[in-house]
């Protein structure tokens, strides 16, 4: 079964402008000077300061709605890995991140900088912060974030604001239960503590894996899997292994998809998850059998397993 793990909300992104959001602000620039409000009680400052509070209050209720009130209704979003979402895409998206959080302990946006252009368009330096306990790995997990960014608004004719753009993002530091995690990478209890001032970190084993796969075929990557894994230059992990079989059966490689997948079983024999995703392969190659056997064992080590007990269902009534 694949696992779905996120990191930060999709606020957190960087947040593309539609073209005419563009074109206004760009309008904007043109007939003013930017000046920089250095008094809280600038009027833009607490107008935008009151609705970082309702994105605070949005956050804890899970309330998509507010939330995206908040934003022009045409925006897209151009992820750090240079992905192009659109407003249905980016929605969807924190639907499924809202439903990993159980609880959130802390969330706020701090202005720590504001330019104003006029009365009409402002850019926000601002200082976030997410802690919450969220669903990763099957189990819950504390989570803490924290990021920089550059938000750009801009005030509609009825007076309202909207936010048009999100860049200039740095991340910081985030924590898994404590730990050091990297923020670019998929929540994972089982990576290795991050340290951003390592110059040799360890390397993902299925990463190398992949590579191996592409260029000489999965019997080396098998060989090379026995040697990689004795060494402290790589680190294996259970979610990292099981997204690599996802992401060959998402190339149509199934046999190779396999292959990983019976490596995880074979790392990880106590987890029920392994199993549900061979199984999975297994019945995408039209090896029934097999399936039921990996889907069985599935529902044997998590009885609590709906997917796996659904599937064994399905093929044992055919």
């Amino acid at each position: 079964m694949r696992l779905s793990l996120t990191l930060a909300l999709v606020f957190s992104l960087p947040f593309v402008t539609s073209n005419v959001a563009v074109q206004r602000a760009l309008k904007s620039d043109t007939r003013c000077n930017e000046v920089i409000a250095r008094d809280k009680s600038h009027p833009t400052w607490k107008a935008l300061d009151a609705l970082y509070g309702r994105i605070a209050e949005a956050v804890r209720k899970k309330d998509l709605d507010s939330l995206f009130a908040l934003y022009a209704p045409d925006f897209q979003v151009k992820t750090l890995d240079g992905e192009s979402w659109n407003r249905d895409r980016t929605l969807a998206f924190l639907r499924d991140v809202f439903s990993q959080v159980k609880e959130t302990a802390h969330t706020s946006n701090t202005i720590l900088r504001l330019t104003v252009c006029g009365e009409d368009a402002a850019t926000a330096t601002v200082l976030q912060q997410w802690y919450r306990t969220q669903m990763v790995a099957g189990g819950p997990r504390r989570v803490e974030t924290n990021a920089v960014q550059d938000e750009h608004w801009v005030r509609t004719p009825d007076g309202s604001w909207k936010r048009t753009a999100i860049d200039d993002i740095r991340d910081g530091a985030a924590f898994l239960d404590g730990k050091r995690v990297n923020p670019r990478m998929p929540l994972d209890p089982e990576l290795p503590a991050y340290d951003p001032y390592e110059p040799h970190p360890r390397q993902s084993i299925a990463d190398a894996l992949f590579t191996i796969i592409m260029r000489k075929g999965v019997e080396s990557a098998l060989q090379s899997y026995r040697i990689l894994g004795q060494s402290n230059d790589y680190y294996v992990t259970e979610n990292q292994l099981n997204a690599l079989g996802y992401r060959l059966l998402g190339m149509k490689k199934v046999k190779e998809a396999i292959e990983i997948f019976k490596l995880n079983v074979e790392a990880y024999p106590q987890s029920s998850n392994v199993y549900d995703s061979l199984g999975e392969a297994y019945m995408i190659n039209g090896d029934g059998e097999l399936a039921i056997r990996s889907y069985r064992r599935a529902v044997e080590l998590n009885p609590q397993n709906t997917n796996a007990f659904d599937m064994l269902k399905k093929l044992q009534a055919q």
